[in-house]
C-alpha cells in the first residue's frame, strides 16, 4: 500500500472497494466449532472475580458468563461515595444491596 494516499488513483481506490464488498465478509466472522473452554474460575490458583454493576445484573449473557468464569464478585459503582451518600447526607445501599444479594444467591463470594 502506497504510504502517499495522493498517488493512490481512483481505478485503484473503486476497483479494491468493489473486490472488497465481493468478498464473503462473514466467512472469518465466526470461530469454528470447538470444545466449550474451561471456566476460568476452575483452573485460576486464586479466587478469580470481576466487578459487576446493577443495570449487568439484567444482562443475561453478562450473567452467564461471570457465573461460568468467576468465583468473586466487586460491586463497580455501587458502594462509592458518590452512589452511596444522597441528599442530606443519608446513605443509600439499595444498589449496593442488590449486587451483594446476586452474589450471595448465586454462590459468588463479595470483595469490596
Amino acid at each position: 500500500m502506497p504510504a502517499d494516499l495522493s498517488s493512490l488513483s481512483r481505478r485503484t481506490l473503486l476497483g479494491s472497494s468493489l473486490a472488497l464488498a465481493a468478498c464473503d465478509r462473514f466467512a472469518a466472522a465466526e470461530p469454528a466449532p470447538g470444545p466449550e473452554p474451561v471456566p476460568l474460575k476452575s483452573i485460576a490458583p486464586c479466587p478469580f472475580g470481576t466487578t459487576g454493576m446493577t443495570g449487568q445484573l439484567d444482562q443475561a449473557f453478562w450473567v452467564e458468563q461471570t457465573l461460568r468464569h468467576a468465583s468473586q464478585l466487586t460491586p463497580e459503582w455501587e458502594l462509592k461515595m458518590e452512589r452511596t451518600l444522597g441528599a442530606n447526607f443519608a446513605y443509600d445501599f439499595s444498589a449496593a444491596d442488590r449486587v451483594v444479594d446476586f452474589a450471595h444467591g448465586n454462590g459468588l463470594r463479595v470483595h469490596g
